[in-house]
């Protein structure tokens, strides 16, 4: 019944990226990889096979896709945070640090920001989490993941007891 609903929806609408995701998610679910990425291949959306790619942990598919997208102007924000995903994922501190700086000359926002730095400690990265946060809040001392994010630093870091009071501070 799913398959039959899945080709009905196809027939619908074929260029529906939610639908072409759900669909390879589930051929991905049943053990249909080949069918999965014959489906998104089809699709000739690069986004959709990237991230297949990245959930099925081909990551050297994902990177060559990324970084072709890369090139193209239109998708080079898009590319930089699924290339920051992958090197997260290798644990490439070196091209993580890369990635995100080059996404923030291009996009700087507060969830980028916020980003590099989860991505830092997500790696062990914690004196350059600390640097960046602390340059953040200089900026953004208003910001309310400050407190979460000192916390998730000073758990790294340890220190437990400072940890557990800046979550107190945050949920009050």
């Amino acid at each position: 019944m799913a398959e039959a609903a899945f080709q009905q929806a196809r027939k619908m609408e074929p260029g529906n990226q939610l639908m072409l995701q759900s669909y390879a998610e589930y051929y991905r679910a049943r053990g249909e990889n080949d069918k999965a990425m014959q489906l998104l291949a089809e699709s000739n959306d690069s986004q959709l096979l990237w991230r297949h790619y990245f959930r099925i942990g081909r990551f050297d598919e994902a990177v060559k896709l990324l970084q072709k997208m890369h090139g193209d102007p239109a998708n080079r924000v898009d590319a930089l945070k699924g290339l920051i995903l992958v090197a997260e994922q290798a644990a490439d501190a070196n091209n993580v640090k890369k990635y995100s700086d080059e996404l923030l000359t291009l996009e700087d926002s507060q969830t980028n920001r916020m980003a590099q730095i989860q991505a830092y400690l997500n790696l062990g990265l914690v004196q350059e989490a600390q640097v960046t946060l602390q340059n953040f809040k200089e900026k953004h001392p208003y910001e309310p993941r400050i407190l979460l994010m000192e916390a998730l630093i000073a758990k790294r870091q340890g220190n437990l007891d400072r940890a557990l009071d800046l979550v107190d501070q945050s949920l009050r």
